[in-house]
């Protein structure tokens, strides 16, 4: 009778003895948020989403304050040089970063600093101030 009970449990468990299974609790599916409407212009939507999947899978999704820091630092990188908020979600997309870096500037570069800076960026000026 104890050999039938231990039989029934260990059948239920999977195993033979031991201890029971814990019943693992579901987590919850991430859906993948698209980018909203407040992302400024020079940056590429495909790529800002592609980023928030990225982020998804390695389990590191981001928080409302982390998107706002996110579009803050793009913001920043192109003011340095046009195209480089893209580029750095590109890198931070391909190496699988949880965050988003300066792009490095080649040699041959350096001589658009300031000629290349996008002329609309003056709107979003407001938020780097914060």
């Amino acid at each position: 009778s104890k050999r039938a009970k231990q039989s029934i449990a260990s059948a239920e468990n999977g195993k033979l003895g031991g201890r029971p299974k814990k019943q693992k609790k579901p987590k919850p599916n991430p859906e993948i948020i698209p980018a909203k409407d407040d992302l400024p212009i020079f940056i590429n939507k495909d790529l800002f989403n592609a980023f928030v999947e990225m982020r998804i899978k390695i389990k590191k999704q981001l928080t409302d304050k982390a998107r706002e820091l996110l579009i803050k630092n793009l913001i920043k990188f192109e003011t340095k040089q046009k195209g480089f908020a893209n580029e750095a979600l590109e890198n931070s997309i391909q190496n699988s970063y949880q965050g988003v870096f300066e792009p490095k500037i080649n040699n041959y570069n350096n001589n658009y600093k300031n000629n290349d800076k996008p002329k609309f960026l003056s709107e979003y000026q407001h938020i780097l101030n914060k």
